[in-house]
């Protein structure tokens, strides 16, 4: 007789990885920290590449909240909700 529990079957992602389906967005900034446990920021890279025209803020800090933790990228955020067209396509803000 085989037993079975709980944890032998594995049910279906609810929501899986896919791909994005969006335009460009010159108005989009995602932001993320260099050592985020909960967000590694190959999938901040990710999202940042499939939004044509997004900007990208790396801010080189630990953290799942790189605004509280860094005050360039807090400076960077705030330009931008300001402007948007004032913040580069990218930008890496040191510790």
């Amino acid at each position: 007789m085989e037993a079975h529990s709980a944890f032998s079957q594995r049910a279906a992602a609810r929501n899986p990885p896919h791909r994005l389906n969006v335009g460009s967005h010159a108005n989009v900034m995602v932001a993320n920290s260099t050592h985020d446990s909960q967000t590694p920021l190959v999938n901040a890279l990710s999202v940042w590449l499939q939004i044509p025209d997004a900007r990208l803020l790396i801010a080189d800090v630990d953290g799942h909240q790189s605004l509280i933790h860094s005050r360039c990228a807090f400076e960077v955020v705030a330009r931008f909700l300001d402007d948007p067209e004032s913040a580069a396509t990218t930008t890496l803000c040191p510790n």
